[in-house]
């Protein structure tokens, strides 16, 4: 034997509520605040600057070269080339040395002049002169010195 169950229709009733939105026109007075602009005059008190234009006068100070002239002393050689004559001892060759065993030059050529024999000659020679001389010589110092100014 075995149960067995079945499910058989049954029709039962039940109250539900729905809620559905109706429009409905209704009149209502409500008190509504608006802002609205007006003018209205304040006294105030407040402070500006005010340019405005004021002499003064006040002093400066500055540095300005100042030229101080002194004298200086300043030697100079004024010289000049003069030419001068001597009397030398006579070398055809040219030569000078010493014992050298032939009459003076040196050479074995035989051609030495005798002694006592001279020639003249002419050299340019400095011949100094010195000058000295007072000279301006300017240099310059720096010197503060108060300026006016406005």
């Amino acid at each position: 034997m075995v149960d067995v169950t079945t499910m058989q229709p049954e029709t039962r009733e039940c109250t539900v509520t729905v809620t559905k939105c109706v429009p409905r026109e209704e009149t209502r007075t409500r008190k509504v605040t608006k802002r609205v602009p007006r003018e209205v005059m304040k006294t105030q008190k407040y402070t500006v600057c005010v340019p405005y234009t004021e002499e003064v006068t006040a002093t400066l100070t500055v540095c300005q070269r100042v030229p101080v002239t002194t004298m200086r002393t300043v030697t100079k050689d004024m010289g000049s080339y003069q030419c001068v004559t001597r009397e030398v001892a006579a070398n055809p060759c040219g030569g000078y040395a010493k014992n050298t065993g032939c009459g003076g030059c040196g050479s074995p050529c035989g051609r030495c002049a005798p002694s006592g024999c001279t020639r003249t000659v002419q050299r340019r020679v400095w011949v100094p002169n010195i000058v000295t001389e007072q000279v301006p010589c300017t240099t310059y110092t720096i010197q503060q010195v108060e300026q006016p100014y406005s």
